[in-house]
């Protein structure tokens, strides 16, 4: 308390003399910056979070997903970084210095599988070496990536989740 008086000291006024309805606007005005101030100072520590970090599994149809990517989006606390993992046999890790803080987050999971079928490259399409490779498909329904209301809660330290995803 005593740093925010001192951090107000030289916002203090001097009244002059006559004008005693000036001085009570200007005592409110202070009020209202000495909690403006206050709130500012109490709440810094409430909507950022501690840091945290994320282990977890991923099962897409009951399997474990072979290969991925898993992304999260912080929801309710901008100041926090998108944190993304490499899905490898069913398994990521985001560590703390992702810069991820407690909250809540939008998850995307990205898988993508070969389709059997080979395509031109798009060099060919724009009239160079025409190429063929094989074409992938993201077979991971949008309702888990572009348009994912999958949301999950991360304590600050470490948390460790499972995701389940259903065709």
């Amino acid at each position: 308390m005593k740093q925010l008086a001192s951090m107000l000291a030289p916002l203090r006024l001097a009244p002059t003399p006559g004008a005693k309805h000036q001085q009570a606007s200007r005592t409110v005005r202070l009020g209202l910056l000495a909690s403006a101030l206050m709130g500012a100072i109490v709440c810094t520590g409430c909507g950022t979070g501690d840091p945290c970090s994320l282990r977890g599994v991923v099962k897409f149809n009951g399997e474990l997903l072979p290969e991925g990517d898993v992304r999260l989006d912080p929801v309710n606390h901008p100041e926090a970084a998108r944190a993304s993992a490499h899905i490898e046999a069913g398994e990521f890790e985001i560590s703390q210095s992702a810069g991820m803080l407690a909250g809540v987050y939008r998850v995307a999971v990205y898988a993508v599988r070969p389709t059997g079928r080979k395509v031109l490259t798009r060099e060919a399409l724009n009239g160079r070496k025409i190429e063929r490779i094989i074409e992938e498909e993201q077979y991971i329904p949008e309702r888990y990536n572009r348009r994912s209301k999958l949301h999950i809660e991360l304590a600050p330290g470490e948390n460790e989740k499972e995701l389940i995803l259903e065709e």
